[in-house]
């Protein structure tokens, strides 16, 4: 990937009056390639673009940023979702038609993407939170507000000292400093922190539900609910 085929491809870019993915796509086939002939990752351009911006070989434009940024309505509204997966265990049910997966939280597929990321860190959560932020920063999205998605079977079946640990170590990974030793301490650094937690979603069944597991929730600092019917 050399620097003329790039500013060629920037020049590019800005001339479209509208653009959207699939164009923007044609564009960098087009345009943009490596030494073998090949077309270039998206994430690489964007990281190509910042290096030759720092250097001062070009100026930032905000408006070329954005257009490059891959996925831009994953952030749209500010907040950056960052989906995280818990680890396998038992769902206190059997629904029929919920999947039923060896070694994956129950109605969840090891093809999935989210899946795929939490196996290759052993469903570790400060690592996944990590990871995921770390892709979304080199996409070129702002990260001072983050949605934490947190998904995987019945969140209200696990182990409440698990719940704690799991919500303890996102928040770590967040805050991206010496690990929280309780999770008031990480919340409260989360407060000031460059990548502030501004919602956290948790997945559960309605019948486990009731007035002391809201309160829970809201300690733990869950600010939305999702209710799985069957």
């Amino acid at each position: 990937m050399e620097t003329s085929q790039l500013l060629i491809f920037f020049d590019a870019v800005r001339a479209a009056s509208k653009l959207t993915p699939t164009q923007l796509n044609a564009l960098m086939v087009k345009h943009v390639h490596d030494a073998n002939g090949n077309s270039v990752a998206q994430t690489k351009i964007v990281a190509a673009y910042k290096e030759l911006t720092a250097q001062g070989v070009i100026p930032f434009e905000r408006e070329l940023f954005e257009r490059l940024r891959m996925k831009p309505t994953r952030t749209m509204s500010g907040v950056a979702p960052v989906a995280v997966l818990t680890g396998p265990y038992p769902c206190p049910a059997d629904c029929i038609f919920c999947p039923d997966a060896k070694g994956m939280p129950r109605s969840y597929l090891p093809d999935e993407p989210a899946v795929q990321r939490a196996v290759r860190v052993r469903f570790d959560p400060y690592k996944t939170t990590r990871a995921r932020m770390d892709t979304l920063a080199a996409m070129g999205h702002p990260l001072d507000k983050i949605e934490l998605l947190i998904i995987g079977a019945t969140w209200s079946a696990y182990p409440k000292k698990y719940q704690e640990w799991y919500v303890r170590r996102c928040l770590d990974a967040m805050n991206e400093g010496a690990p929280a030793a309780t999770l008031a301490e990480a919340q409260q650094r989360n407060e000031t922190a460059a990548h502030r937690n501004v919602g956290m979603v948790i997945e559960t069944r309605p019948d486990y539900i009731d007035m002391d597991e809201v309160r829970r929730l809201r300690w733990l600092g869950m600010t939305k609910i999702q209710l799985g019917a069957q």
